[in-house]
């Protein structure tokens, strides 16, 4: 009855949301043939558009501590049949899985830094000096690019850095990375 949460698509990167779409799937595949039903999906899917509009900035862990609430409110309505409370029960269990399976899908994130401007008589030479400019500006972005992963991990994926010229330089970086894990 209880069918598996539809898959994460069609988000942008960093939402865990579902889609009034996905919710309608989701919905759908845990449907019951009792009285009453469509009255109980509407409340459901009320709540949850609640949910998505009170968890918009939160990260997907507290999101789904605040889900319960959400749920327990349509059950406090009372007048739940057997087969509405598992109706109830499969969508929050889908839903669960729908932001699961989105927190652990690898979110590409990407950047740039730069580093401080660097003297060329401070190196030992060009070489030197641009490797430096560059850790520079790749460990800017980097700590730019990690607070978006929040409780995810950040993995650098590639980085870019142009070698400049000049006595006086500032380099710029460009990261590509990915927000991985719970």
């Amino acid at each position: 009855m209880c069918a598996a949460a539809t898959r994460a698509q069609g988000l942008s990167d960093d939402d865990f949301h579902p889609t009034d779409t996905q919710v309608e799937g989701i919905q759908q595949s845990c449907t019951v043939n009792e009285t009453g039903i469509l009255a109980l999906q509407q409340k459901v899917g009320s709540a949850i558009a609640d949910w998505n509009k009170a968890t918009a900035g939160a990260r997907p862990a507290a999101a789904l501590k605040q889900l319960d609430g959400y749920f327990d409110q349509v059950r406090k309505d009372g007048g739940l049949s057997g087969r509405k409370a598992i109706y109830i029960l499969c969508v929050e269990k889908a839903l669960r899985q729908f932001v699961d399976e989105r927190r652990e899908t690898p979110q590409a994130v990407v950047g740039s830094g730069s580093s401080n401007p660097l003297q060329r008589s401070s190196f030992s030479s060009e070489e030197d000096m641009w490797r430096n400019g560059c850790k520079q500006a790749q460990d800017d972005a980097v700590s730019k690019l990690q607070p978006r992963c929040g409780d995810r991990t950040f993995i650098l994926v590639g980085s870019e850095c142009a070698q400049l010229s000049g006595s006086v330089r500032t380099y710029t970086a460009e990261v590509q990375g990915e927000c991985r894990g719970k």
